[in-house]
């Protein structure tokens, strides 16, 4: 390759600015003597340059982004050039900096559309994780009044809705060598947010809280009780209505007894 030929090639990096040190300083020398192959190779540079703004979504640089530039362009000793290059030249860094703008507002967009996918994801991760543990925590449950009414010697109370409850219906299954039961009940209506249902047995006279339940949509409730009393000292078993969290004893209206 030629002397000539080199700087040939150099000319559409001095366009862009890119060019500094050595190559810099001879391109502009060789410019100076006129050549007209290396003119011609730097207006059609010149000439992609500002094709390549227009292409670019128009975003106009500020005051002091421009100033910036400027101050570039003199410290390249490019103050003295044609005022068409150098308007060339500030443009083409200006489609830079519009399209350095655009990719990064691209970046961000999928950046935020990624995060809105990932909190998507774990939303939904963390939904089927609890209604695993719900499913979990049922078929325990399950399970676990399966081995009360199974149980050898396992005893069936029948509990009768009263007054304000005809329809309603309960059982009770007592495991006799563990002393745990279990609850069901059917028919019951919903109570509000400021009331509970709340299991009793009646032992030696006195009543003992079994436990609190509320109802499904459709009026059906289970109920694990840990501990009960011997079945020979328990002489009744009653659902009250009382205030949510449970008392101590009984105060509400009775809905169930056996």
């Amino acid at each position: 390759m030629t002397d000539h030929e080199e700087l040939l090639a150099l000319i559409p990096a001095y366009a862009l600015g890119a060019l500094e040190g050595d190559d810099l300083r001879r391109v502009e020398a060789h410019l100076e003597t006129g050549c007209e192959a290396c003119e011609r190779e730097l207006l059609d540079s010149s000439r992609q340059l500002e094709s390549l703004a227009e292409s670019v979504e128009p975003l106009p640089p500020s005051e002091m982004t421009r100033a910036r530039l400027e101050r570039e362009l003199d410290r390249r000793q490019l103050k003295s050039g044609p005022a068409w290059f150098k308007r060339a030249a500030i443009i083409a860094l200006a489609a830079l900096a519009s399209w350095s703008l655009w990719s990064q507002s691209r970046m961000r967009d999928e950046v935020e559309r990624q995060s809105r996918a990932r909190a998507t994801a774990t939303e939904r991760l963390e939904r089927v994780e609890r209604e695993l543990e719900q499913a979990q925590t049922m078929l325990t449950r399950l399970a676990k009044a399966g081995r009360i009414v199974s149980a050898p010697g396992s005893r069936n109370v029948v509990l009768a809705g009263l007054e304000s409850t005809p329809t309603a219906q309960g059982q009770a299954f007592i495991d006799p060598i563990a002393r745990s039961a279990v609850f069901y009940a059917t028919n019951l209506p919903a109570l509000t947010t400021e009331e509970t249902y709340q299991l009793w047995f009646i032992a030696d006279g006195q009543p003992v809280s079994a436990g609190i339940f509320d109802v499904e949509e459709d009026g059906s409730a289970m109920l694990l009780v840990d501990r009960t009393a011997a079945l020979d000292e328990i002489q009744l078993w009653a659902v009250t209505i009382e205030p949510a969290g449970g008392v101590p004893q009984p105060t509400g209206e009775m809905v169930l007894k056996g």
